[in-house]
């Protein structure tokens, strides 16, 4: 593997983890409500995800790349026809809004759990996002190869703290909580078809960096890898201190505030990272689309959009998670799969790509 393939690699794998480890990830929430509230069988469901995330990944990596797709709708049309890729337009960026609004949300529980006024996170989130959203797109890519290991670190550190300065058995299986529903299988398959809906949009610039099949493998292998296993280290830290997390809605920064002052504003400043990275991405590709159907200036349709995120952020994060992400997930299970059910065609699988040089 020469230099550019292992660059080329690197900035795939930044882009989609990035993509995925937005503040519901770092929170600690989406683990907590998708695989801690399994208890045991939650593991099962991290690696899962894990390995539905790269089937996913490399599946679409070869189909963008062998077929020359360039946009969304076209990736889709060919996939599932005109008719679906419509109707999955409208999931995407249903779900776009949802992320936005969650993101939104997300801050004010931060500033609640800080500050204890969630009003102050809310407001500061939005209006955040309308500055930025006035300044334009340059330097997204950046911003994700910035912040992505950041936030990877950030989260790391505090589960080493949970898992080597806490004496528990993380993998036993006495005091298993009481699931929500009794399928870790099916909520592994909603958490990922909701992460994965709006990944296609993310992949298709990325086309130019896909120039042979070993970087389509090895992006979509690190990315599921590193997503199980930092999934992992989540639901072990949460999972030794379950008792105290019932009703928290930030959990990892709760766990953090245990290291002390520094830990917490630390793992703070990380969240807000994830928070923004995944809120502002949201909302440009919701901004990108509705400008092509709306003749509004640009300064008065971020502003609408921000301003209708804030009464849905009042509803709570953890509310936010548990509901609007499920529901978007049991939508985006069809995209799932018909991505997959594309992957076991012949013809993807049996042509083999060429480098680009």
């Amino acid at each position: 593997m020469n230099r550019e393939e292992m660059t080329n690699i690197f900035k795939i794998f930044m882009c989609c983890v990035g993509a995925i480890i937005g503040a519901g990830f770092a929170s600690g929430q989406e683990i907590m409500s998708f695989f801690v509230n399994y208890g045991k069988s939650g593991i099962g469901g991290v690696v899962l995800s894990g390995i539905l995330f790269f089937v996913y990944v490399y599946i679409a990596l070869k189909k963008i790349c062998l077929y020359n797709i360039t946009s969304f709708s076209g990736y889709f049309k060919d996939v599932a026809g005109k008719r679906s890729a419509d109707f999955i337009q409208v999931i995407s960026y249903g779900f776009m809004f949802a992320s936005f609004a969650v993101m939104v949300s997300g801050s004010g529980a931060v500033a609640e759990q800080l500050f204890g006024a969630n009003t102050l996170g809310i407001v500061f989130m939005a209006v955040l996002c309308f500055v930025v959203f006035l300044k334009g797109v340059d330097g997204m890519v950046a911003i994700n190869a910035f912040m992505t290991p950041l936030i990877t670190i950030g989260i790391i550190i505090v589960g080493i703290f949970a898992l080597v300065f806490n004496c528990a058995d993380v993998f036993s299986v006495a005091g298993i909580l009481k699931p929500v529903t009794d399928n870790f299988f099916v909520s592994s398959i909603v958490y990922v078809s909701y992460n994965t809906v709006t990944l296609i949009g993310i992949l298709l610039p990325l086309k130019e960096r896909i120039t042979s099949g070993k970087v389509a493998f090895f992006s979509a292998l690190l990315s599921g890898g590193v997503l199980a296993l930092m999934g992992l280290m989540l639901w072990a830290s949460m999972w030794i201190f379950k008792a105290e997390l019932v009703n928290v809605d930030v959990p990892m920064l709760f766990i953090a505030d245990k290291a002390g002052e520094v830990m917490r504003w630390g793992y703070a400043a990380v969240l807000y990272m994830a928070m923004i990275t995944t809120a502002v991405s949201s909302g440009f590709a919701l901004l990108s689309f509705l400008k092509n159907r709306i003749r509004i200036n640009n300064a008065v349709l971020s502003a609408i959009l921000c301003v209708a995120s804030v009464p849905l952020a009042y509803v709570g994060f953890s509310d936010l998670v548990n509901k609007l992400y499920r529901f978007f997930g049991f939508l985006g299970a069809f995209v799932l799969a018909v991505v997959f059910l594309d992957g076991l065609k012949l013809k993807i699988w049996q042509k083999h790509l060429t480098n680009r040089k």
